[in-house]
């Protein structure tokens, strides 16, 4: 009983840096590819974003293999629900993005997003009340819906930062 509790509270907070750290990740991504180069400081930057993101997939990870552990030995009143595969799906379309990213399958700008989207899934599957039914597949067709309009969002944000002359900044007389 204790650990069970131990291991929510542990997941929520994976979850909720997961949905912050990529939030933030985003945002940084975006303004620092805005003028096409990226800087050694926002290069530090991202670093310490993606960081952050690893670490918080990493806590979600092994909390979710321990309860998965009790599940499947039947030692613990842990019962596998549904909710424990959206998380699995879920981790496993963060873990996919990663490495697709890092190898240069997937475009960084579409990872991220799918990586983003995919923290906020988590984070309303955890926020629902266990009384809620929840079906599979209306999760994942919301969530597919979800990421395409992210990704149009995002494009939108992103031509919106993109400069496409350089202005001056006059200095002011004080």
């Amino acid at each position: 009983m204790i650990l069970e509790v131990f291991l929510d509270i542990f997941q929520a907070i994976a979850i909720g840096v997961g949905v912050g750290a990529a939030t933030v990740g985003v945002a940084h991504i975006l303004v620092a590819k805005a003028d096409h180069f990226i800087s050694p400081d926002e290069e530090r930057l991202l670093r310490v974003d993606e960081y952050v993101i690893k670490s918080a997939f990493f806590i979600l990870f092994f909390s979710q293999a321990i309860i998965a552990y009790f599940q499947l030995s039947g030692s613990s009143s842990i019962t596998l629900e549904l909710e424990d595969v959206i998380t699995w799906s879920m981790l496993s379309i963060i873990f996919t993005t990663m490495v697709f990213i890092g190898y240069g399958v997937i475009r960084e700008s579409h990872g991220i997003v799918v990586q983003l989207t995919t923290w906020y899934a988590l984070a309303f599957i955890s926020a629902l009340p266990t009384n809620v039914p929840i079906r599979m597949d209306v999760f994942m067709l919301s969530f597919v819906f979800f990421t395409i309009f992210t990704l149009y969002i995002v494009a939108k944000v992103r031509s919106s930062l993109v400069t496409t002359h350089t202005t001056e900044v006059k200095q002011s007389r004080l």
